[in-house]
């Protein structure tokens, strides 16, 4: 790759997997530039950019080897109550600035979702026909098509759930639990949970490789929401009576798609990068003790 001021573009760095991309990049010493949204930004490295607005106002970003567009509006309920301005954010203005940054030579690395497929099959295949069933789905679809026709130099890497530190449901299941409150889990959503560290170790590898296309990223199997919370609580020595599950139809929210199956097929991920998702307990494990 060539030297340039900054080799790398992380947009939106301040959200949960642009800020673990972030400070990966920077302790191996590379030379970085990250737009922050939800804060000012900190230090010389950061800047702030706001994708609702027009492109006549974004600021001027440089030239770099690649650049990873993790700023999205990502809550399903946001994306369908709010869908021309969600769509604005995660499409159209995602897709004009991967233009401009592959004008100026950058390759291209794009989070998506297993939710451009309709849930109805475990572990999908990246070559399988996308079925979105959500409006979530939907955009994720379009820009995906959008920068496969831009560049060749594009990654797009599908994720399944991503589990950090800061997961506000794991959160506040905690806080409840310990205040002796009954929590209410999903009976009958599923999950397939890979933990914020391998989905960073997962771009950071396929970056160095250089290698694009469709990556697909996923646990080796899905759990339910309660299954989740029932391990939880045994984790903290709690009750179990304190765990009251329910099914979706009955939480009041409502919901475009519950797939039954969110896996995805990782042949690729094992074969060309030789890596593995952890047990799923073990990414509990990790979201908990982090």
């Amino acid at each position: 790759m060539r030297t340039s001021p900054h080799s790398f573009l992380v947009i939106g760095g301040d959200g949960q997997l642009g800020a673990s991309l972030s400070s990966h990049l920077k302790e191996a010493g590379h030379q970085i530039l990250s737009t922050v949204f939800l804060r000012d930004p900190a230090d010389a490295e950061e800047i702030f950019m706001d994708l609702r607005e027009d492109v006549s106002l974004w600021p001027i970003l440089g030239t770099f080897d690649a650049a990873f567009l993790c700023a999205a509006v990502t809550s399903t309920e946001i994306c369908r109550t709010q869908p021309v301005e969600s769509w604005k954010i995660n499409v159209k203005n995602t897709l004009a600035l991967a233009r401009r940054l592959f004008d100026e030579g950058a390759a291209l690395f794009f989070p998506s979702t297993n939710l451009v497929f309709d849930g109805r099959l475990p572990f999908r295949s990246a070559t399988d026909k996308v079925d979105p069933r959500c409006e979530y789905g939907r955009q994720k679809v379009e820009t995906e098509r959008g920068l496969a026709a831009l560049t060749d130099r594009t990654a797009i890497i599908r994720f399944t759930k991503i589990i950090g530190p800061g997961m506000a449901l794991m959160q506040k299941w905690i806080a409840e639990l310990r205040q002796g409150k009954t929590i209410h889990p999903f009976s009958d959503m599923v999950l397939s949970p890979v933990s914020l560290r391998f989905a960073t170790e997962v771009i950071l590898a396929i970056t160095q490789k250089e290698s694009y296309g469709v990556w697909q990223v996923s646990a080796k199997e899905d759990i339910t929401y309660e299954q989740m919370a029932r391990y939880l609580a045994r984790k903290m020595s709690i009750s179990q009576k304190l765990i009251e599950p329910i099914k979706t139809e009955h939480s009041g929210l409502k919901f475009e798609t519950i797939p039954e199956h969110t896996t995805l097929d990782i042949s690729r991920l094992k074969e060309e990068l030789e890596l593995e998702p952890p047990d799923i307990w073990d990414t509990l494990d990790l979201a908990i003790r982090e």
